[in-house]
Order: structure tokens, then C-alpha cells, then sequence
């Protein structure tokens, strides 16, 4: 019962472009820039039903382009990689290099371009910023127990006590499951999650 729009993000996957953590957040503004301009009515969208979901910096993505659409029915994001959360785990040099390693299967401009990009943005991307822009936001956060890419102790649990705390009428829900980063051990779980979430916004 879902249009599903899948973002090949520039410069993954085979698509055109030069890849970078800004173009992920400026694609996803472009997709709802079209989804506005009449996308919606193209593939029979109900434009106050949809729905960002992103996972690994995919959740960074839709964390960040949620604050300023309000008109969004919810946002899910599962393991969500927070960059400045990350250099507070791993320190600023263990961090480039990994983002150098993960950068290996993307079309980048260089590995020093992508750890700057991070670099220059961490602060304006961190999590706990978002939890007040996004209080009245239905909200799906989903984190694997066994996680050591984005561990929710440091990626999850500021942004979710800050959130949390506030009052609401919005729905927001945590869910955390016994996976890795990529929750490979339970997808089905995952999945029941996420429509879930969905049905009962509906």
C-alpha cells in the first residue's frame, strides 16, 4: 500500500555525480522539492502521508532535511550515523579513516574532500540540535544492540533523551534490536518495525 521512492544518492550505486554527506541532504531536499511541485499527484501520493526513512548516514539525511519540513507524516531512521558523535567515539583521525575506507565504493571528489565535508559540518548535523526542531515530529529511531559503527549509547541516547523530554503530541518511538549496524540478523524485524510505525500513522 506504499509508493516507495528509492534515492540513488549522486556518485553511489552507479549514479552520476560526484558523492559527498551535503549532496546526500540536497538530493533529499531535491526529491521532496519534485514530490511538491507535483510529483505526488504523478504517482498517486498522498502528499500529508509521506514518509523519510534513511539508515547509517541515510538517518544523518533525514534527521536533518526533517527539521525544516514539518509537513513530513513522520521520519524513520535506523543505526543513524551521527558524525560528530562518531569523533567523540573513535577521535578525529580514527574517524577520516574510516570514512576514507567506507568512501572506497563511492564516486567521491577525494577522501580528503569527504573527511572535510564531515568535518565542516559535524556540529551543524549533530543530533541533539534536532531534537527540539523536530519535537512535534513523528519519529522512528531504531538502533542495533550490537552496533559498533554507530553505537546508540553515543549516536541515539543524546538525541532520544533530549527529544523525550520535551512534551509532545507527536508519536516517537525507539526500538532497539539485537543487530549490527546493518541489522543483517534481523531484517524481518526490522521491517515489521517500520511498516508498523506507518500503519498506525495512517
Amino acid at each position: 500500500g506504499c509508493t516507495v521512492i528509492r534515492l540513488y544518492h549522486r556518485g553511489a550505486w552507479g549514479s552520476g555525480g560526484i558523492y559527498s554527506f551535503s549532496h546526500c541532504i540536497e538530493d533529499t531536499e531535491a526529491v521532496l522539492s519534485y514530490l511538491a511541485a507535483g510529483g505526488t499527484e504523478r504517482y498517486a501520493i498522498d502528499p500529508a502521508r509521506i514518509f523519510l526513512l534513511g539508515h547509517s548516514n541515510g538517518g544523518n539525511t533525514v534527521i536533518n532535511v526533517a527539521k525544516r519540513h514539518p509537513e513530513l507524516r513522520g521520519i524513520m531512521a535506523y543505526c543513524p550515523f551521527d558524525h560528530k558523535g562518531a569523533e567523540t567515539l573513535l577521535g578525529k583521525e580514527n574517524l577520516a579513516a574510516m570514512l576514507t575506507e567506507a568512501a572506497t565504493v563511492l564516486h567521491i571528489e577525494s577522501p580528503e574532500a569527504l573527511v572535510k565535508d564531515s568535518e565542516t559540518h559535524r556540529d551543524e548535523w549533530t543530533f541533539p540540535l534536532a531534537a527540539y526542531p523536530l519535537k512535534d515530529q513523528n519519529i522512528l529511531v531504531i538502533g542495533g544492540e550490537k552496533d559498533t559503527v554507530a553505537p546508540p549509547q553515543y549516536m541515539i541516547d543524546p538525541f532520544w533523551n533530549l527529544l523525550t523530554d520535551q512534551q509532545s503530541h507527536a508519536v516517537h518511538q525507539r526500538v532497539d534490536l539485537l543487530g549490527n549496524h546493518s541489522l543483517d540478523t534481523c531484517r524481518l524485524k526490522l521491517i515489521e518495525t517500520v511498516g508498523a510505525f506507518i500503519e498506525s500513522l495512517s
